[in-house]
């Protein structure tokens, strides 16, 4: 009877290990199914990005406003210092730094490693450095002639502005006090960016207050009020026009563009 048990234990075990490989197989092959099709929908997506550029718009509601989303979808995102035209490569355009009174750009600026404007104006919070597909905003304090040169040699850009949300974290701003204006922000989630604009004149408080509720990272400010046109292209390809109180346009020094890749 001993035997009989211990052979029928063994025979068990056997018949187990068989069928963990088997399934172990099943899976590996299941996995390996799996990555290729991930692969697959990788590739068909630049596909789509090269043949199809466009924007998802996306409301987002807020407890002070709905802030209307600009996500970009096979675009590039360039800085310009020449008014871009409306035409099939461009898909969106926004003033970015400000703009002072004597028509200059306001802070550092760096336009694809050219060097624009070379003086840092301390009461800007913070900055963007913009990379063909992603940007990376920070702090003012980040600002130094290492990663001035690292951008200038890497042929990227640059601008600064008013520093929004850091990590997720209101970051205090005493610019405009309780003016209330449309605003405008280029933005960054966990796993996008986009321009967002909200759909009425708000704080800069508010505004702040309400991207951190639709769960922006980081944001930093975009040039609005008077100096505020900009236009993207719908779905239809028409040019829809945003912005307010359009009277200093002509003035308006440097762009955002989201260029066809």
């Amino acid at each position: 009877m001993k035997y009989v048990s211990t052979f029928t234990f063994v025979l068990l075990v056997f018949t187990s290990c068989s069928q963990s490989s088997d399934l172990f197989v099943d899976l590996k092959n299941s996995n390996d199914s799996l990555i290729q099709k991930i692969q697959a929908q990788q590739m068909y997506i630049q596909y789509l990005e090269k043949r199809i550029p466009a924007f998802t718009i996306k409301n987002n509601l807020s407890k002070s406003c709905t802030i209307k989303l600009l996500i970009p979808f096979g675009v590039n995102l360039e800085l310009e210092l020449k008014r871009p035209k409306k035409d099939n490569q461009n898909f969106l355009c926004v003033p970015a730094a400000y703009s002072t009174t004597g028509n200059f750009i306001d802070g550092l600026f760096i336009s694809n490693g050219m060097v624009v404007n070379q003086d840092v104006n301390p009461l800007l919070t913070g900055a963007c450095i913009v990379y063909s597909n992603s940007i990376r905003i920070i702090r003012h304090d980040e600002i130094n002639e290492a990663l001035k040169t690292e951008i200038v040699k890497a042929e990227q850009s640059f601008f600064q502005q008013t520093l929004l949300v850091k990590d997720s974290q209101l970051v205090n701003c005493n610019l405009f006090g309780e003016r209330k204006n449309v605003r405008r922000a280029l933005i960054q989630f966990n796993d996008y960016y986009c321009i967002g604009e909200s759909d009425r004149p708000i704080t800069i408080k508010e505004f702040q207050e309400s991207l951190i509720e639709i769960g922006a990272s980081d944001a930093i400010n975009l040039d609005m009020g008077t100096w505020s046109e900009g236009w993207y292209k719908d779905s239809d390809n028409r040019t829809v026009t945003i912005g307010e109180t359009m009277t200093n346009t002509p003035r308006q020094t440097n762009w955002i563009v989201f260029v066809k890749k």
